[in-house]
């Protein structure tokens, strides 16, 4: 199983400049993290990644499911969802949460 967690601070010197980078306060804070395993031999695989804003109270989680069917093909079950406050960056992505379904070939 494999671990990662950050925490992030983030200091704007010139806050005018670091709107284009969704930069809004001077002084912003959040974790990234990611939890992913795999299970009987390597064919099925989960993974569970994100970013939580603590300044904006904002989020995305990223939740995945992968089974390898044979060397050749694999199958993805995953989501990008978004929330938090209609005014934070990824509250106002909520209507963009999607589930997907990947087939892969690799040859």
């Amino acid at each position: 199983m494999s671990k990662i967690l950050f925490f992030i601070w983030l200091w704007a010197v010139a806050i005018q400049e670091t709107v284009v980078n969704n930069q809004f306060k001077r002084f912003q804070h959040g974790l990234t993290f990611r939890i992913g395993d795999k299970w009987l031999n390597e064919t099925p695989e989960g993974e569970i990644a994100g970013i939580v804003s603590l300044t904006r109270s904002d989020f995305v989680i990223k939740p995945k499911l992968a089974y390898a069917i044979n060397d050749a093909w694999k199958s993805t079950l995953g989501a990008n969802l978004f929330g938090g406050e209609d005014t934070a960056f990824y509250g106002r992505m909520h209507d963009n949460s999607a589930v997907f379904v990947e087939v892969k070939f690799s040859f």
